[in-house]
């Protein structure tokens, strides 16, 4: 398995597609890795819910996520691995 810097330009995610990823509208089901079980972490899912908050000092976007539990977390964008789309 190579890892990411032995990937070439055309092994990335195309751009259009990590947009999506980093800002999913609110409703939306996302699955996201949660490193909090490290060293292993794991992959959680749930549904967006409010607007996206922007730290001020890194702009970083965190999106928050509503559980399974009902608990709502605020998880970076940049961790979040697959949206699914909204249906019409």
């Amino acid at each position: 398995m190579s890892s990411p810097a032995e990937l070439s330009g055309g092994d990335r995610v195309p751009e259009a597609m990590d947009e999506d990823l980093h800002h999913p509208p609110a409703g939306a089901v996302v699955a996201y890795f949660d490193p909090s079980r490290y060293p292993v972490g794991t992959v959680r899912t749930g549904t967006t819910s409010d607007v996206p908050v922007l730290d001020p000092g890194t702009s970083e976007r965190w999106i928050p996520v509503r559980r399974t539990d009902g608990t709502v977390e605020l998880v970076p964008a940049a961790l979040i691995i697959d949206v699914l789309p909204l249906e019409d």
